[in-house]
């Protein structure tokens, strides 16, 4: 198994609130903790938007021990820091993680069904479950 960091790119934390909710469900998920074990890896979902815990792109150190990373994150529009390049950049270069990134939507529930259903995909056939 490589290495997979998704990085979802969401416009408020509500809509990364509803999308993590959405993937913990599809991946078999039922209780509220944010790390999945399983035969295959370590999955860990990043709480919260990212940018609202980390100032800097080295404290992203602290999840180089995962297999699976899915972390929201605001789109580089938005000004705040880390930028999304930077982060995507640091997760690639400097953790050896690959990386997927999607656009979560705000409202349309079909869409947001959608990008999760695709994320849930991605991170099974990655962890073999």
């Amino acid at each position: 198994m490589k290495k997979l960091a998704v990085v979802m790119s969401v416009p408020s934390t509500a809509a990364a609130l509803k999308a993590m909710a959405q993937i913990k469900n599809k991946l078999g998920q039922t209780k509220r903790t944010r790390v999945m074990f399983t035969e295959n890896g370590k999955l860990t979902f990043v709480s919260g938007i990212l940018q609202k815990s980390v100032k800097n792109v080295t404290q992203l150190d602290k999840y180089s021990g995962c297999d699976v990373l899915i972390v929201p994150s605001y789109g580089d529009e938005t000004g705040t820091g880390p930028n999304l390049s930077d982060i995507k950049m640091y997760l690639n270069n400097n953790l050896g993680f690959s990386i997927f990134v999607c656009a979560v939507p705000e409202e349309d529930d079909s869409e947001l069904m959608a990008v999760t259903e695709n994320i849930a995909d991605i991170v099974k056939s990655n962890m073999g479950i």
